[in-house]
């Protein structure tokens, strides 16, 4: 039975279907018409299930970057911007390729349960609590006190350390900022955005810091708080 057999058989019996590679296919050209298939009826995530151990890109460091897994779970399939090409991600910022995965030696992909509203909210809470723990003791002292509610709508962390030329001297100046509570600020236009991080004691005796990320010439963008030197969380678009 081929594999776009075993796909079609294991959809007319499931809600949520699973593709059983049985004979294996070895290039994303085969693999990504079954993905797609398994999107149209699971718009939820996927557990990839491989022969043996192997190294698969994961994380934001890029594709030099790897991780070693029989199984890669959490998968989200995604079509790359500015192409027809399908990718994937475990994150919620970077995702890779398809062909990036080691095709050969995947076996199954199986559709995980998704979560119901509460689940997601739940979930979605216990990040922003980690989040809120995670603010410097000098910073932000009014947002500490406000419930994991009142951030459900704004966006997620994330570091900072690879926005700025000369990463080391930025993050150095900006602990030394956190730590005396002093002002500082850096701008960086060597990407197609202008990015800003300042910090300062506001008039309520409140140190607080935030990172913008904008358009040149537009004044629109990303705007962040930045919880600790390394940290920008809780954005909000314009």
């Amino acid at each position: 039975m081929s594999a776009q057999e075993t796909l079609t058989g294991q959809i007319a019996v499931a809600t949520n279907p699973n593709l059983f590679l049985d004979p294996p296919v070895f290039t994303a050209n085969e693999l990504e018409p079954l993905i797609r298939q398994l999107m149209q009826h699971h718009q939820g995530r996927f557990t990839l299930v491989f022969d043996q151990p192997v190294r698969v890109p994961t994380g934001f460091s890029g594709r030099h970057h790897t991780q070693e897994v029989s199984e890669l779970k959490h998968v989200k399939f995604f079509t790359a911007s500015g192409t027809n090409s399908l990718a994937y991600t475990v994150w919620r910022r970077h995702g890779f390729m398809l062909w990036d995965l080691p095709i050969p030696h995947l076996r199954s992909v199986i559709a995980e349960r998704q979560m119901t509203p509460d689940e997601q909210r739940a979930c979605r809470l216990q990040e922003i609590a980690a989040i809120l723990r995670r603010i410097h003791p000098n910073a932000w002292d009014d947002l500490r006190q406000k419930p994991p509610e009142a951030f459900l709508d704004q966006g997620g962390a994330f570091s900072i350390r690879s926005k700025f030329p000369d990463p080391e001297y930025v993050i150095g100046e900006l602990r030394e900022a956190f730590d005396q509570k002093k002002p500082v600020r850096f701008t960086s236009g060597r990407s197609r955005r202008h990015l800003s991080v300042e910090t300062k004691m506001c008039e309520d005796g409140i140190f607080r810091a935030w990172f913008s990320s904008e358009y040149w010439g537009c004044g629109n963008g990303c705007y962040y708080l930045l919880i600790n030197p390394t940290t920008a969380a809780f954005g909000e678009y314009d």
